[in-house]
């Protein structure tokens, strides 16, 4: 890929992402001469899956479970519950209740998909769907 092409998706990129959080840009015409298919191969080279993670700061494998999604460029939205406040504990411990009998650590969610400790193979499956 050339470097025009290049510019001109992160300028694309910069306005659906950045742009609507309130910023300015001062973008000049190039980036509306992208074409649909490149605009549109670049949609599904960025799209990220989203993916809650509930974690320990003590818990190494829910370090090694939040790599894994990083590296994997997932959206991680990582919730320490132990630094957690009371209400957010509460709301934790009540929404796990329904995975497992004691709360245990991590617990990846993704979509209504739930896996709870380590496990590669699961956490990429939820990846894929």
């Amino acid at each position: 890929m050339d470097t025009k092409k290049i510019m001109d998706k992160s300028r694309k990129m910069f306005q659906r992402v950045v742009e609507p959080l309130g910023h300015n840009s001062s973008l000049d015409e190039k980036t509306e001469n992208i074409s649909n298919d490149e605009a549109s191969g670049f949609e599904s080279e960025t799209h990220t899956k989203k993916v809650t993670i509930y974690a320990l700061t003590t818990c190494p494998w829910c370090k090694k479970a939040r790599k894994f999604f990083m590296e994997k460029n997932a959206q991680v939205e990582y919730i320490e519950y132990d630094k957690a406040d009371e209400e957010t504990r509460k709301s934790i411990k009540e929404e796990c209740s329904s995975y497992m009998e004691e709360l245990a650590f991590p617990v990846i969610k993704s979509g209504g998909n739930v896996v709870v400790g380590y496990d590669t193979k699961k956490y990429a499956s939820l990846l894929e769907q």
